[in-house]
């Protein structure tokens, strides 16, 4: 049943109405127009408060109409939702038992779908590792692609499989090849290693030879050049010994018969005097030869000893 509004209906509800149109554009025409000139225009309010009265009880005569339609409208909706309420708790049970019935068939359905997804997800899983295992076994490639795991056909995977095999077969003879290469590799490092390490150790050898015979060299300089030196030294003694003492035998004049006595015996003692100096001499010419390597303070104590020995002893032919 439809509860649109006829034309009917709107007309009547129209004419329920106490106020046309008409005698609104009238009300309209004869209003709009008055105005009020001041306080002082008692004429002017009374005229507009005249027209506005007319117009307010029109407006208060419509609500009280629309009030009075709309109340017999209410009441109608009450009873059509009281009654629609009636129907549908009568429709309900039934509504439900019928959408329980096919919730079960529902629920079924898509338990029965999740559990094959869930059974193909298994495999295909178990697929996955298969494979994987296959390919670790043949120490194949570490990555590989989510269609090669999931979605390549068995007899597509044998075939990949054994291509991979293939590959991991070269890269295993490769890396053994690697691996020789890297050990002949470092047995010619260490070899290399080992002869400059001889090499080295004879450079060292040598060096410690030179540098032993370059030291007894020039110790030997050394003391050659000491013993010349003293033996200069010596001669150079001896003859001034000698000259000063033949030009104080020459020029000495004897005026006692002591002082003369006492010439003659220096000239006896002359011989025993110059066999002083030359045992000096001797003495001071020794060579001292220590090993190499002695300390330096060594030889230079016994150099001095034997000069003090050598200068007390030409000190006491001096004297006589």
């Amino acid at each position: 049943m439809s509860t649109a509004l006829t034309t009917l209906d709107r007309e009547s509800i129209v004419a329920s109405y106490s106020v046309p149109d008409d005698k609104i554009a009238e009300w309209s025409e004869r209003f709009l127009p008055l105005k009020i000139a001041g306080i002082d225009d008692v004429g002017g309010l009374q005229c507009v408060h005249a027209a506005r009265m007319v117009v307010k009880n029109a407006r208060v005569e419509v609500e009280k109409t629309r009030k009075q339609l709309k109340a017999d409208a209410l009441e109608y909706g009450r009873v059509v939702d009281a009654e629609a309420k009636r129907i549908t708790n009568l429709l309900s049970p039934i509504e439900a038992h019928l959408e329980s019935q096919e919730n079960q068939i529902a629920f079924e359905k898509e338990r029965i779908r999740k559990d094959k997804e869930e059974l193909a997800e298994r495999a295909a899983t178990a697929k996955c590792q298969e494979r994987i295992n296959a390919l670790k076994e043949i120490g194949g490639t570490t990555i590989v692609s989510y269609e090669v795991l999931y979605r390549m056909t068995d007899e597509a995977f044998a075939v990949f499989l054994a291509t991979e095999t293939e590959a991991a077969r070269v890269r295993a003879q490769e890396s053994e090849q690697r691996k020789a290469e890297a050990e002949r590799l470092a047995a010619e490092r260490a070899e290399l290693d080992k002869i400059k390490a001889e090499q080295q150790a004879e450079a060292n050898r040598l060096a410690a030879e030179r540098k032993k015979i370059d030291d007894a060299e020039a110790e030997r300089k050394r003391l050659a050049d000491l013993e010349t030196a003293r033996a200069g030294a010596a001669e150079k003694s001896r003859i001034e010994t000698e000259q000063r003492l033949q030009r104080e035998a020459d020029t000495a004049t004897p005026k006692t018969e002591s002082e003369a006595a006492e010439k003659e015996r220096i000239k006896d003692l002359q011989p025993i005097r110059e066999r002083i100096v030359d045992i000096a001499d001797e003495i001071d010419a020794v060579v001292v030869s220590l090993p190499v390597g002695s300390p330096a303070k060594t030889m230079t104590a016994i150099n001095a000893a034997i000069d003090q020995c050598v200068e007390k002893i030409r000190d006491i032919a001096d004297k006589l």
